[in-house]
């Protein structure tokens, strides 16, 4: 949750009391047919669409299409992140006779559908963008999108347009306008269901313009945030259709509403892994898999994070006002939100608390607690693999342990885990193995390895405290990714990446990749 000072309450109660909402449909025939043609193909294939080569061609066709609905680009406007997706879909359907001949005729319709819009310089949005601000070019102006990622870009366009090069028109998602000031005009780009309540309950403008295409449904029943609100405040001249004297663009009668839900970019978690799992599985058969879950980061970047009781991530939370030292924690896996910052090791590589634990210890004693580590729970494994879980975790409550189970004995082979917290649970998994006899040197040795992880969290929390000082926490709140280069960690560093969004459900991944960036598409 975000919270706002009363200064900041008073102003934004000021900004809506005299709201205006306008909505301004666009009109694209050919861009229509593109966005109706794929649902229609996607139903076409039926099962088949769950197949990994439809699925790839239609992840890619509704990733422009949603693009195209969610920001004011020019049609052939090129995805930094799929630079060559025109010659990508021409590969999948050359190939499409060969395996889905039943289906080549429609891929290829809808191929060139995409090629003939694709190559166009046209930018609806944009137009009637440029038409409402010159009816009334008042500053500051900001146009909101949907994705941060799309800020970019759409800035980019803003800033080559002549009229508009040298205006005050910001760019922001709706996290960012959170805590934006509030301007005299507000653009939200594409249908209001994807946006937050408040961006209309309580709003950062006196008048807010809605921006989309005709056929995408702006359905919302916009409700007051502030208590003792009077209902005329929030339902006053919603959606008028234009400014007074401004020509709207009229919905034909054929054509069909598009559901904005079915829009938005559909991150399966479930398929990252299992492809995650096929690439590991090649290079290294005996790859640990480890539950996880994925969480969705600015930037159009994933990361999973492993889901077991005791992991922590080290994140910034900027809604913690009770002073710097106090932002950056180390928090549950299962406590993150939507809005915080987690924090990942971009240059230097690897595990950067186990890199800096290795150097507080030194590299003999690492090497050698390291490599006790390692054989305890090897033999583990090993166990497991041949007994299975469940039988495994019946054998050490036999032998002593006091909190085995399915979930606790997956978090005692996972390398990440030190090892268990009670004395009755790591004996007995040495008497399973049959180290038993050495069990005061294991312990010894884990009581140096967790000794060492925390002296090394301590010291890179004082590194980043020391940036957090200095650094304008306002400032830090308009953007998604925050640098953090380390002084003292040979020229590595640590990125910020706020969190978009978190998914549900716990997957299988390879540990290899458990806090390894990499990007959705």
């Amino acid at each position: 949750m975000n919270f706002l000072t009363i200064d900041a309450a008073n102003a934004i109660y000021e900004c809506g009391g005299g709201l205006h909402i306008y909505r301004h449909p666009v009109a694209h025939a050919g861009f229509y047919r593109l966005c109706y043609a794929i649902n229609t193909f996607e139903r076409a294939l039926g099962e088949a669409a769950d197949d990994e080569y439809w699925a790839t061609f239609i992840r890619l066709l509704k990733r422009y299409r949603f693009h195209m609905l969610a920001a004011p680009l020019p049609f052939d406007w090129q995805d930094p992140r799929i630079p060559d997706l025109e010659q990508r879909l021409s590969h999948h359907v050359a190939r499409c006779h060969a395996i889905y001949p039943q289906f080549a005729s429609q891929a290829h319709k809808l191929f060139d559908m995409f090629r003939l819009i694709g190559r166009s310089s046209d930018n609806p949005l944009l137009d009637c963008f440029l038409q409402v601000w010159y009816a009334q070019p008042e500053e500051p102006s900001a146009i909101l999108v949907k994705e941060s990622r799309l800020i970019p870009a759409t800035e980019a366009v803003i800033q080559s347009n002549q009229a508009l090069a040298h205006k005050r028109v910001d760019v922001i998602s709706p996290t960012q306008a959170d805590y934006a000031r509030c301007y005299q005009q507000l653009f939200v780009i594409g249908s209001v269901c994807w946006f937050p309540d408040h961006i209309f309950s309580a709003p950062r403008a006196s008048t807010i313009h809605v921006i989309s295409y005709r056929w995408l449904a702006n359905r919302w029943r916009p409700e007051p945030l502030f208590a003792g609100t009077p209902d005329s405040l929030s339902y006053r001249s919603f959606f008028i259709d234009t400014i007074p004297g401004m020509q709207a663009a009229d919905a034909e009668e054929s054509e069909v509403l598009l559901e904005p839900k079915d829009i938005l970019p559909i991150i399966d978690a479930k398929a990252l892994s299992k492809r995650l799992s096929h690439t590991e599985s090649v290079l290294n058969p005996y790859q640990e898999d480890v539950p996880a879950r994925l969480f969705v980061l600015a930037g159009d970047m994933g990361v999973f994070v492993e889901a077991a009781d005791q992991t922590k991530v080290l994140a910034i939370n900027l809604d913690n006002d009770d002073g710097n030292e106090d932002h950056i924690q180390r928090i549950p896996f299962n406590e993150l939100t939507s809005g915080m910052f987690i924090l990942l090791r971009t240059e230097g590589g690897g595990d950067y608390i186990v890199e800096v634990a290795d150097k507080l210890m030194g590299p003999k004693l690492a090497q050698r607690v390291r490599q006790s580590q390692i054989r305890w729970k090897s033999l583990l494994r090993k166990v497991v693999e041949q007994r299975g879980l469940f039988e495994t975790c019946l054998d050490l409550i036999d032998l002593g342990s006091q909190l085995a189970n399915e979930t606790n004995v997956r978090n005692w082979m996972a390398s990440r885990t030190i090892r268990p917290s009670k004395e009755d649970d790591f004996r007995a998994i040495l008497r399973l193995v049959g180290l038993e006899a050495e069990f005061d040197a294991y312990w010894k040795d884990a009581k140096i390895i967790l000794e060492a992880h925390q002296r090394a969290g301590f010291h890179i929390r004082k590194q980043l405290l020391r940036q957090v000082r200095v650094s304008d926490l306002q400032l830090l709140r308009k953007k998604d990714q925050i640098k953090f280069v380390l002084p003292e960690a040979d020229g590595g560093s640590l990125t910020a990446f706020r969190i978009e969004y978190v998914d549900p459900d716990i997957v299988q991944v390879p540990i290899s990749r458990l806090g390894e960036l990499f990007p959705l598409e």
